[in-house]
């Protein structure tokens, strides 16, 4: 299958996630659409060599006709959105800049989308590892206070800064909420915790701070997995003694 996604020429990787029509009057049609009309040679040619196979009898044979990049429709519409959204952001960064300008480009500029920009912000489209997601939103937060972007438009301004599956829970979020609502930085915040960082998974790591010890770790080792596990219990390390005899306590007994 590999050597026919290749022969193709439909993709750069025949490794890249993929849908597979087996109607071979559908791959046809589909090859018709102006992206890929000139596939539409290789498409019959190729079907005329499966349909020999076939009629041969060959065994283990899948019966390719058409392959396309999985979730085309989704992408385009996730691209349109971030257009949407980049659009939006451009008009609000520009009139911030004109209303606090007076429109002369003097003075002190308020927050704009190119200054949260230039702090960056990293993307968010799912959790590779557990945690991605907590840390993704701590980074977010700290770059919006570091740009000084206003309570007004925090959400707008990270949101931008979602894609894939993540950009589609957004969208989602948006699409069910009442009439005239706007979604605030707090209930954003509460809303991503709940759906990308489950408590259970903070109760975990938790508990893994508590019982954590140095065993065969080196003491940089170990302080570097203290420091790392100690922000899921903020409340037994919110002063340095706590924090020292937590330290101490999982080092080795000399």
């Amino acid at each position: 299958m590999k050597r026919f996604i290749v022969e193709l020429g439909v993709v750069p990787s025949a490794l890249d996630p993929l849908v597979i029509y087996c109607d071979n009057m559908g791959a046809i049609a589909n090859a018709q659409e102006p992206r890929s009309h000139k596939r539409l040679k290789h498409i019959k040619l190729r079907y005329h060599s499966i349909r020999e196979y076939i009629e041969d009898g060959e065994e283990n044979f899948c019966f390719l006709c058409y392959v396309i990049l999985q979730d085309r429709e989704a992408a385009r519409a996730e691209r349109q959105a971030n257009l949407a959204t980049l659009q939006h952001l451009t008009q609000l960064a520009t009139g911030n800049a004109n209303n606090n300008n007076g429109g002369n480009g003097n003075g002190d500029p308020r927050s704009t989308l190119k200054d949260f920009q230039s702090t960056n912000p990293p993307i968010f489209a799912k959790c590779i590892e557990p945690l991605d997601a907590d840390d993704w939103l701590r980074t977010i937060e700290n770059n919006l206070e570091v740009a000084g972007v206003g309570n007004d438009e925090k959400v707008l301004f990270a949101t931008h800064f979602l894609s894939g599956p993540a950009r589609a829970w957004w969208e989602n979020v948006k699409a069910i909420q009442a009439e005239g609502h706007v979604i605030n930085w707090e209930e954003f915040k509460a809303k991503f915790h709940k759906t990308h960082i489950p408590s259970g998974l903070i109760k975990l790591m938790k508990d893994k701070f508590l019982n954590l010890r140095e065993g065969s770790m080196s003491v940089v080792d170990y302080l570097d997995k203290f420091t790392t596990l100690s922000r899921y219990a903020p409340e037994d390390t919110n002063t340095e003694e706590k924090k020292k005899d937590h330290f101490l306590n999982g080092l080795h007994d000399e």
